[in-house]
Formats: C-alpha cells, sequence, structure tokens
C-alpha cells in the first residue's frame, strides 16, 4: 500500500496486482461519501452504508457499473476505507432534481451551468432510460413542424417543458391533465408525443392499482411529465382509488400529511387519458373532494371529428393519416427536445436566479390576466395557473429552439382552458367565463356590423350569443336564455356575488333584458352582461 493523501484519498495496491483508489467527499446533502475506482471503474458510496454490513456498499456500487467480484480485493478494500479522515465538498447529488442550480436526471445525467464546473450523481437510481434517435431540430421541425395550430398535441408536447419549471413559479402542487373522449380519437399518441420529448415513446409509466404503485414513480419523474399507461388505470371507476391517486401525485410526497410542510416532494405534470371523463365516477363523493379533484387533474375533452386535431395538416387525406404519421416520426425522432431545453435552463437561470422566477411567475400572472380571472373578485384558480405555466414554458422552449417558431403557445393554452370550462362552467370565475364565451366562434361580433344578421331560428338556438354596443359606449354579451342555462349552472348561487352584481343587466323580476339582435325580427329576451373594461381589452388586443 502506498498512500496518495491519508487525509483524503488512499491508493490501494492489491495483492491480487490490481490498483484501487478510494476518496472521501462530502455530497451536497451533507453526506460523507467513498469514491472507488477499479478497474477502470468508478463508483461512489454513502459512509454510512459501512456502519452495519458492507454487502449494501457493494450492491450500490454494482448499480453504478463498478462490479467487485474477487472477494480478496473488496476485503482489501473495505479495509482501505480506515484510512479516510477527510471528506471535502464536491458536487455530488444524491437525489433527482434541482440542486443550487443543477439538475439531476434519473439515468444520472446532470445539467450545469456554463462554467460552473460537472457535478457528479452518487446514488443513480438507474430506473428510467432516455434514449434518443434524431437531434432536437429534427423534433421540433418534422414533429412540432406537423403540429402547428393543433391544440391538445401543443398542450401536450408543452407538458415537459413545464414540469422542470414547477420548482420557480410558486405553484403549490403538481398538476395533471386528463385527455378524455371515444376510442380512436388519438389520446394515446397525445401520451406518446410527451414521451418523445425526453425519450422513448413508448415510455408510459406503469404501476399496480395501489398507492404503494403510484408512489414508486416519484423519484423516477422528478421534474418530468409522467404519462400514465391506461392499463395502470383499470380502476378508474373505483372512486377511491382514483380520488386517491389524483391527491397523492398532486402532492408528490410519499404521504400526505397536513402538519408535515417539510416532506420530501417530487415534482411533475401528469396526464391521463380515458373514454369518459373521471370526474364521473367520483361524483358520488363530497362535492367539496370532487371539485378539489377536479382543480388538480384537468379534465381536456377530445370529440372533434378529427380527433385531438384542430384542423387536417396539408397534404393528409384524413386525420388518421396524419396520426398515423406523426406515430412515425414520433419513432424517428426522440429524447432530444428536452435536454436542449435543460441546458439552456440552467445556464440563463443561473445568470440571475432571482430575475428568472420572477419574471415565469409574471408571465403566468399575465396568462391569467388574459383569461380574465386576474381582475375577478374569485381571483385565479389552480387550473388557470397551470396553463398559465404551460404557456411560459412553451415561449420559453421557444426561445431554446426546441419548439418551433411557428406555434401560438399561449393561444394554444388559452383555447385548453376554455375547454376546461366548457366543461365545468361552474369552476370558473365569472370574469373567466364571459371572456370565454366572448371569444368563442359561436358567439357574434355585432359591435362594428352594419346591418344585423337574418337567423333563422334553428341558427339562432345553436349561438352562444351576441357582442354589441349599449348605452354610453358600454359593450355589452348577450346571451340566448337556453345558453346561458348551460353556462351558468350555478346561477343561483352567484347571482348575489359582487362581480355578478356589477355585470349583470336585467329587469327587475326577470333574468333578461329586450334587445334586437337579429333582422326581420323583433325584441327578443336575452341575458346581458356589461363586459368590464379588461375584458374588452382583451377583445380588441
Amino acid at each position: 500500500m502506498s498512500d496518495v493523501d491519508l487525509e483524503s484519498a488512499v491508493e490501494l495496491q492489491l495483492e491480487s496486482g490490481k490498483t484501487a483508489t478510494i476518496e472521501g467527499l462530502t455530497s451536497t446533502s451533507g453526506t460523507e461519501c467513498f469514491r472507488f475506482s477499479y478497474r477502470g471503474k468508478t463508483g461512489i458510496a454513502a459512509r454510512k452504508l459501512f456502519v452495519t454490513s458492507d454487502s449494501d456498499a457493494k450492491q450500490e456500487l454494482s448499480k453504478q457499473g463498478l462490479v467487485i467480484t474477487s472477494k480478496p480485493d473488496w476485503r482489501e478494500i473495505v479495509s482501505g476505507i480506515e484510512s479516510i479522515e477527510s471528506f471535502p465538498p464536491e458536487l455530488v447529488f444524491e437525489k433527482v432534481g434541482w440542486h443550487d442550480g443543477h439538475f439531476v436526471r434519473t439515468d444520472g445525467k446532470i445539467f450545469s451551468p456554463r462554467g460552473s464546473g460537472r457535478g457528479r450523481q452518487a446514488l443513480p437510481s438507474g430506473v428510467r432510460r432516455y434514449p434518443r434517435s434524431g437531434t432536437y431540430m429534427e423534433w421540433r421541425d418534422e414533429v412540432g413542424g406537423l403540429l402547428t395550430g393543433q391544440t391538445l398535441p401543443m398542450i401536450a408536447a408543452m407538458c415537459p417543458f413545464a414540469a422542470p419549471l414547477l420548482a420557480f413559479a410558486g405553484i403549490e402542487d403538481n398538476f395533471g391533465f386528463d385527455f378524455w373522449g371515444p376510442g380512436g380519437k388519438g389520446k394515446t399518441t397525445l401520451q406518446s408525443l410527451i414521451a418523445s420529448v425526453s425519450g422513448d415513446p413508448g415510455d408510459f409509466a406503469r404501476f399496480d392499482a395501489t398507492q404503494v404503485g403510484i408512489q414508486s414513480l416519484f423519484d423516477s419523474y422528478e421534474g418530468s411529465a409522467l404519462p400514465i399507461d391506461e392499463a395502470s388505470l383499470a380502476d378508474r371507476k373505483d372512486k377511491h382509488f382514483f380520488k386517491d391517486m389524483i391527491f397523492r401525485l398532486a402532492s408528490g410526497t410519499l404521504r400526505i400529511n397536513a402538519y408535515r410542510q417539510d416532506l420530501d416532494r417530487r415534482r411533475f405534470v401528469f396526464i391521463t387519458n380515458g373514454n369518459r371523463p373521471y370526474y364521473e365516477a367520483l361524483e358520488a363523493l363530497d362535492p367539496d373532494t370532487v371539485d378539489a379533484a377536479k382543480q388538480r387533474l384537468i379534465p381536456l375533452r377530445v370529440d372533434g371529428d378529427l380527433g385531438v386535431l384542430n384542423t387536417l395538416p396539408e397534404g393528409f387525406a384524413s386525420s388518421g393519416d396524419a396520426i398515423k404519421e406523426l406515430t412515425a416520426r414520433l419513432k424517428q425522432y426522440h429524447g432530444s427536445a428536452l435536454p436542449r431545453f435543460m441546458r439552456r435552463l440552467v445556464t440563463v437561470r443561473s445568470l440571475d436566479p432571482g430575475k428568472f422566477d420572477a419574471k415565469l411567475r409574471e408571465d403566468v400572472k399575465r396568462f391569467e390576466r388574459e383569461v380574465g380571472v386576474a381582475s375577478s373578485v374569485a381571483g385565479t384558480s389552480r387550473v388557470s395557473s397551470a396553463f398559465g405555466l404551460l404557456a411560459a414554458a412553451g415561449e420559453l422552449a421557444q426561445g431554446f429552439r426546441a419548439l418551433p417558431p411557428s406555434w401560438n403557445c399561449r393561444q394554444a393554452c388559452r383555447e385548453g382552458y376554455r375547454n376546461y370550462l366548457d366543461q365545468l362552467q361552474d369552476h370558473a370565475p365569472l370574469h373567466a367565463r364571459l371572456l370565454a364565451i366572448a371569444q368563442h366562434q359561436q358567439t357574434v361580433d355585432l359591435r362594428n356590423a352594419d346591418k344585423l344578421p337574418r337567423l333563422k331560428d334553428s341558427e339562432l338556438s345553436r349561438l352562444r350569443g351576441f357582442l354589441a354596443k349599449g348605452k354610453g359606449g358600454r359593450v355589452e354579451l348577450q346571451l340566448t336564455p337556453e345558453y346561458a342555462r348551460q353556462a351558468f349552472p350555478d346561477w343561483r348561487m352567484i347571482k348575489s356575488s359582487a362581480d355578478f352584481e356589477a355585470c349583470i343587466l336585467a329587469d327587475k323580476g326577470r333574468r333578461t333584458r329586450q334587445r334586437k339582435v337579429r333582422k326581420g325580427k323583433g325584441l327578443e329576451r336575452l341575458v346581458c352582461f356589461v363586459l368590464p373594461p379588461e375584458i374588452v381589452e382583451q377583445l380588441d388586443n
């Protein structure tokens, strides 16, 4: 044996003729560790693993690729650790996720700010792999380019970019999306699209239908998107299991404990799909629990003639052909977009973390102002913040050249938010509902019309309402009574709220006012709201 540094390192000349090196170090978490080098391989094991039995340490090193089969060699190496007296700090990370501006992936890959020195993960889980095929530019152009203007696929693709930003966005819990609709609409393809941003497009999370099974995913998907295999949700109709699953994923902790705010948490965005909205299975539970679940797992309906697509991409005869081509491209190009994003993210944020975080939160708030929730008495919600973060993440990914510049990320998120509101009108602040209705294609804008439209009763019944100028330059949103009943199922509950009383125009004893909105007809009874200036400003933008 010849000593290199008795305090922190020792070089061993083993009886077998081989050489081994042991170095002491302290991880960023404060754990004292040994770094072993043997036969060209290196591994790290915590000092505490040697306290009772060294078998755990040997197993840990094997996970890292350092396999020591010779028992005599191993005995000499274990004896050598007694010479280590000093454990200087190093950039060694024991856990996945964010650490002092570095991001550790579950396979041991570390994204570090440029010029900061590279770190090393001490205890890689080795659970997930991130295969790559093609470049991030090919994924962006061939996959992302095909999906320009397609709301649901764009929302799906933005989820992986939003996940690592959760730690800085001021959003308390994780959130998820449930894409639901008839079979054969492309919902599973959305899951593949999400997975392709970071790795294998077939890498869906699979677990047994227990809380332990769910928790086993947490470390593997830290700072990532978690697309859940539909087969793992066979008990989707089990209201208690599904409710517990939603809250467990949103919490991101191994145990939900209202009295422990310091529990180790995992941050991710989770995605499910099904043929029916999951909340139907929860209706038998108490209303407060159901409402809380709907804020954490955001349902998005997939029911158009083209499935998950808004329009048919140029050059395709059917939506089925377009989805088939998308699937083929995902197999050819995957695994490179998120690494591109992370390499830029860690460096850009390191320049001024406080400024970066503040801008990110302001971008979320800007989206909430755009959809009309920031100014209402009811205020913002988990759902509006989730879509706001998606929009901010999408635009950041565009700036990092990981998403196509042709995408309108904020518009896609606004349309996704309206998709949510259309299903769950009573879960949105009044101003958000009014803005969503006013912006809808089935609302006719009469503010600058030279003449009123000639509409049959059947055509009127398919509309949501009208935008029209009122007295004193005010802008009115005039809804058909039929649609108003659909849009405001909670009318009795909200009619005495400050927001509602400030907006509603109604004749005494009625919900409606008389207005003329179509040629050839007289005055008709409509539910009328005066739009606040901030909503009118959003319309005009």
